[in-house]
């Protein structure tokens, strides 16, 4: 995968649209491999479910490095890319990640394995 992302980045260079191009790179949930009894997709609230690699790089539009501290789900990409372009980012169920706060309430379950609650 890291080779994938270097050949797509190094083309984008060699074509001079690096920079016209927002790049949005992030995981799924991971695969579960027996940890804290926990296997196949990973559905528990555990790290290698939860924490999924995630980054917006386009260097005209996002001028620093942000680290969004603020909990997100991946169907808020939509509404923060439509903001990020400068689009109408108003979409039902999807909510802008840079306006999320850490201090946001979060409400989690495991339902399927009553032990691990």
């Amino acid at each position: 995968m890291d080779d994938a992302l270097a050949w797509l980045i190094e083309g984008l260079a060699k074509v001079d649209k690096l920079n016209d191009t927002l790049l949005v790179i992030f995981g799924d949930h991971s695969e579960a491999l027996d940890e804290n009894f926990d296997h196949g997709h990973g559905s528990y609230l555990y790290k290698h479910s939860m924490r999924i690699p995630f980054i917006i790089h386009n260097p005209e539009m996002i001028k620093e490095r942000i680290d969004v501290t603020g909990r997100f789900q991946l169907k808020d990409v939509p509404t923060t890319l439509l903001y990020l372009m400068g689009l109408s980012d108003e979409i039902n169920q999807s909510v802008n990640i840079f306006s999320k706060s850490p201090r946001d309430k979060l409400y989690m379950s495991n339902v399927y394995q009553h032990f691990k609650l």
